[in-house]
């Protein structure tokens, strides 16, 4: 997955620039930023003269990549991280108003006016001690005290009921999550909130459209690196067979009910090996929709039915098997993508990395939202649990693979692998036609998008270790030095410091 702090874990890109769901408008507008990007070739030559220190995009296209602020590339704006926390800020100032009114309304009720006023304290106060005599401003009170307990469960977090922030002061908030008047109106408000931060024509654009495209461009990069016939075309079909399971990631970010505007907006994407599935989350759309990153990011999740572990998913009749799973080595050599796993770990390349020892994922792999396997049973799992704890007993698919662990990170660098050989596939394929055509600073700018959403300064620099690389060599090292890509750019075909694009396969092709 993608990194947020993951690209495909827990916590997965279109074309010009869609329409989306109603958003709040901000106060300051900051118009896309437009950039004089050197495009010739002789600057880059000048970078080469001994004692001078490289620089611009065609040799760090991470520093642009964590850059502030929003970039338009021709087929979409990314903003810098934070755009995601600024909408949702600006929604729910901009719902108290509506909240309240709800609530204003649904206090008519006798029943539920006495029970609010009562629950609130607000009863004790001269002038409301009688709910059918109570002013104005008693019920005022109370619908704005009900108005931020609701915002504070929509936004603040994506928790069941005890969990949440209650967001107002009232005295005994038990009582009140479970009036059937409260609930019935808190859930039609937060609907209609989810609804305005929900990119619904995006979500069908990338099913109907956009995934088809990428996976079909997908199947032929593996029909020309995969050699055993009878494992390509199991192969083929496993990613032919991946369908596209939405936008809305609540469910795998504790919010399986969807109760919350907050489970909309997580900025992420995963492959689901049980299902075969790969879901695109709606926060992505909220701060990122350059077709550079949906490509990307579709590539990514979908490389990793077949990644290292992902090959031996499937039925025992079809999927791969290495012959000495608890050898490493003999299996990185075995992997079909002959020489790509000991070329993304070598120096010339990203270094992928893996720890001993190695901690397995269980069954299914590891899952979105819940923690590793060794530590799902320090606490007891809240009621609301999608999934049951992982347990130790059984095969293991660390039992088929060796890179089946939470310590490697050979799977999350081939998934970046195989993207970035999708990517300038299709931004090619979907842009031959465009008027005016893209332009080498459209690309600059387009796969500096990729991560652009998920870099900061901080990230850039980042040297702890996590089962995806670190973002600045996943752009630097994987995305920068691919031939098509610096030849979009308007680049030198080769890298400064000598970083090499990983063939996808050493072996002969027929």
């Amino acid at each position: 997955m993608k990194n947020l702090n993951y690209f495909g874990f827990l916590f997965l890109v279109v074309i010009s620039r869609p329409v989306m769901a109603e958003i709040p408008e901000h106060e300051e507008k900051i118009p896309p930023t437009k950039l004089e990007i050197p495009q010739r070739h002789e600057e880059e030559e000048e970078k080469r003269k001994p004692g001078v220190k490289p620089s611009g995009v065609c040799n760090d296209l991470a520093r642009f990549s964590a850059a502030p602020g929003e970039y338009d590339d021709g087929t979409g704006i990314a903003y810098s991280p934070g755009k995601v926390n600024e909408t949702l800020q600006a929604l729910k100032a901009k719902e108290f108003a509506t909240y309240q009114a709800a609530y204003l309304k649904a206090l008519k009720a006798p029943p539920f006016r006495k029970r609010i006023l009562d629950l609130t304290g607000i009863a004790s106060h001269p002038g409301c001690e009688k709910p059918d005599t109570a002013s104005v401003q008693c019920l005022k009170n109370a619908s704005a005290e009900l108005a931020k307990i609701s915002l504070g469960r929509a936004f603040l977090s994506t928790g069941s009921g005890r969990n949440r922030e209650p967001g107002g002061d009232i005295t005994d908030f038990d009582l009140l999550i479970h009036d059937d008047t409260f609930l019935k109106t808190e859930k039609k408000l937060i609907e209609s909130s989810r609804s305005k931060i929900t990119n619904k024509a995006m979500s069908k654009k990338i099913e109907e459209d956009i995934f088809p495209k990428v996976r079909k461009i997908l199947v032929g990069v593996l029909e020309k690196n995969i050699q055993d016939p009878e494992l390509k075309k199991n192969i083929m079909e496993k990613v032919n067979s991946i369908r596209y399971a939405g936008s809305d990631c609540s469910d795998f970010f504790a919010d399986p009910k969807g109760n919350s505007v907050a489970g909309l907006a997580i900025p992420n994407a995963f492959y689901q090996r049980i299902t075969n599935s790969f879901k695109f989350c709606n926060g992505f759309l909220l701060q990122n929709q350059s077709a550079f990153q949906i490509a990307f990011t579709i590539a990514h999740e979908l490389a990793h039915s077949i990644d290292p572990c992902g090959i031996v998913v499937d039925a025992e009749n079809k999927r791969f098997d290495y012959v000495k799973p608890k050898d490493r080595e003999f299996c990185e050599q075995a992997y079909p993508f002959k020489g790509l796993i000991p070329c993304l770990r070598g120096s010339d390349s990203i270094q992928a990395k893996t720890l001993e020892p190695a901690s397995d994922l269980g069954p299914l792999g590891r899952i979105p939202g819940l923690p590793p396997p060794e530590k799902q049973n320090d606490k007891p799992k809240p009621d609301d649990s999608i999934l049951p704890p992982v347990r130790k007993q059984g095969p293991q698919l660390s039992d088929r693979s060796p890179f089946c662990t939470k310590d490697d990170q050979i799977s999350e660098a081939f998934a970046d692998r195989i993207a970035i050989e999708v990517t300038p596939a299709f931004i090619k394929q979907e842009y031959k036609d465009r008027k005016p055509p893209l332009t080498k600073e459209n690309y600059q700018i387009g796969y500096s998008n990729v991560f652009r959403d998920v870099i900061g300064y901080k990230d850039a620099v980042d040297e702890k270790f996590d089962e995806h690389p670190d973002t600045k060599d996943r752009i630097n090292k994987i995305i920068l030095p691919h031939p098509e890509v610096r030849e979009q750019m308007g680049c030198l075909p080769e890298t400064v410091d000598g970083t090499v694009s990983c063939p996808l396969s050493k072996e002969k092709k027929t």
